[in-house]
């Protein structure tokens, strides 16, 4: 491959790692929006307190962007198949996109209602791997290196307490809207956040994010953000939508700004 289409392909890997990005973040953001605007009914079904047009908006703009994933998926895959191709690291992330696209695809018909706690909380842990495996490849492609150094154990384990945090806040979140009271999602839940934070701490002592200093002050921000939205969660008996789904679309940009944060240190 000469010169040229080496830069194409990286060029157009990189637009692919980033329009990838931003379905995904759609994709949380609507499922999350009509998520916590399914309650129950006094019949037993479930019912949405969004207005209908803003509903079916949000319904669309969720389909659209799944396929469009999809799509993405495709292309990415067609990728790997190029000579003499995108690295390990690329290879990887491209792996991630697919499993992730598929179980997705494979559990949705499982997801409406949101009265199975079990689905939404891997419902959101794939979608949250999803839109880590599209923002690692990009930012593989975007390495000055041509093979950047993996991630330690313990930055692994931080990304996984993450997932689980995230994915379980869904689960108690829709199970409070469902039938209002706690369920082993919430529980689970906590223990995760402890669970990311002590892993974080190990994280920090041994080795320290190279980010730039205006990426580690928005790390900041974002942690110390989320901490006040989880504490007003806790103590408010009546939790507003708006509430809750900035709790969740700040984990998932936690989520983007720890991984760039692990991957670039390695540079």
């Amino acid at each position: 491959m000469n010169q040229t289409s080496s830069s194409n392909l990286h060029r157009a890997c990189y637009a692919l790692a980033t329009i990838g990005t931003v379905l995904t973040l759609l994709i949380l953001a609507t499922s999350l929006l009509l998520r916590l605007a399914t309650q129950a009914a006094l019949d037993g079904h479930t019912e949405s307190v969004l207005a209908p047009a803003m509903e079916q908006a949000s319904r669309t703009v969720h389909r659209l962007s799944a396929s469009g994933v999809g799509v993405l998926a495709l292309l990415a895959l067609l990728m790997c198949f190029r000579k003499p191709g995108l690295g390990p690291g690329r290879k990887q992330a491209i792996a991630g996109v697919l499993v992730t696209t598929i179980s997705l695809a494979l559990i949705g018909p499982l997801t409406p209602g949101y009265r199975i706690e079990a689905i939404t909380v891997l419902n959101v842990a794939l979608g949250s791997l999803l839109l880590m495996a599209f923002w690692s490849l990009r930012e593989f492609t975007r390495a000055t290196r041509e093979r950047p150094k993996p991630l330690t154990r313990i930055a692994l384990l931080t990304l996984a307490a993450l997932v689980l945090h995230m994915g379980t806040g869904a689960g108690a979140a829709a199970k409070s809207q469902w039938v209002h009271q706690l369920g082993w999602a919430v529980w689970l839940h906590v223990a995760s956040a402890v669970g990311f934070i002590v892993c974080m701490v190990l994280f920090m002592r041994h080795r320290r994010p190279n980010g730039g200093v205006l990426l580690v002050k928005v790390w900041r921000y974002l942690l110390m953000s989320q901490v006040l939205l989880g504490g007003l969660l806790m103590v408010l008996s009546l939790r507003p939508i708006w509430l809750n789904f900035s709790h969740g679309i700040v984990s998932a940009l936690i989520a983007m700004v720890l991984l760039t944060l692990m991957l670039r240190q390695s540079e």
